[in-house]
Formats: C-alpha cells, sequence, structure tokens
C-alpha cells in the first residue's frame, strides 16, 4: 500500500517542479520566440529542399514557401538556402543574380558559407562582375567565421 505521506510529498515536489519551469520561461522576451520560430520554418525549409527529417520527399515549391516565410524573420540559414535554390535552379530556373543577393544578404549577417559562396560568385562572375579582391576579402571572412572549406587564392 502506497504511504499517503510519501505521495503526498512527492506530488508536493513536482508541482514546485513545474511552477519553478513556468516561471523560468514566462520572462523569456520576444528574441527566444523569434529565434525558435525561425528555427522552425528553417526547418521546414532545409527539409522540403532535402527531403530529411520526415519529409515524404523534396517538394521544392514547399522548401521556398517556408525559406521566404523565415527569411522574413532575418533568419541568414534560409537566406542561404533561397540562395541555393536559385543558385542551382531547384524547383526554379538558374538565377545567378537572385542566388547573389540572398548570399550576399546573409553573408552580411555573418553566415559562413553565404561568405563562401558569395566569394565564389565574385570570383566567378556569378550574378555580379568579377571581383578577385572582393572574392578575396569574402573568403577570408568566411575563414575566420568557421567555414571549413575556403580556399585562399594566391592570385
Amino acid at each position: 500500500m502506497i504511504n499517503m505521506k510519501r505521495l503526498k510529498y512527492i506530488l508536493a515536489i513536482f508541482v514546485c517542479s513545474l511552477l519553478v519551469a513556468c516561471q523560468s520561461t514566462s520572462g523569456v522576451g520576444g528574441s527566444f520566440k523569434k529565434n525558435l520560430h525561425q528555427q522552425i520554418m528553417h526547418s521546414y525549409c532545409f527539409k522540403y529542399m532535402y527531403g530529411h527529417d520526415g519529409a515524404a520527399s523534396v517538394d521544392y515549391n514547399k522548401a521556398y514557401s517556408w525559406c521566404a516565410k523565415s527569411i522574413i524573420t532575418g533568419n541568414s540559414s534560409a537566406m542561404t538556402l533561397m540562395a541555393e535554390m536559385h543558385f542551382f535552379g531547384l524547383g526554379r530556373d538558374k538565377d545567378y543574380e537572385k542566388s547573389f543577393y540572398w548570399y550576399e544578404q546573409a553573408a552580411k549577417l555573418n553566415h559562413s558559407h553565404a561568405q563562401f559562396m558569395l566569394a565564389h560568385s565574385y570570383r566567378n562572375g556569378f550574378g555580379t562582375e568579377k571581383s578577385m579582391v572582393k572574392a578575396k576579402d569574402w573568403e577570408e571572412r568566411a575563414l575566420l567565421n568557421g567555414h571549413k572549406n575556403p580556399v585562399i587564392s594566391t592570385e
């Protein structure tokens, strides 16, 4: 038979822990909620773009839609995915100018892969005029920002 005094004690601890948990998140500001919202939308963009995390299949139209929603909140990863869709022509025609625009927006927000791809765009004239000076600058930024594969030109 369950000891009632012990059961009340366990129940009191449980209720107190719930109250503490609720109080610890009640003061969470808009930045936490905004970041969480960004990550959820970005995850949908990613999963429809690549078919990961339970997506039945790749659906570029849904990926595009979720990326657009996430971009509105300022998510640099979604900007980079949007750029990838335009750069590689995933679900739409290739458009180097649009890919350059989104890589540039994300690069300015310190997204290292966007910085690397912006350098690649400058180096090869994808969506912009070729500029070895700007290519080297963005490659260096990507390297300093932790990108794993920047190739700094020796030209």
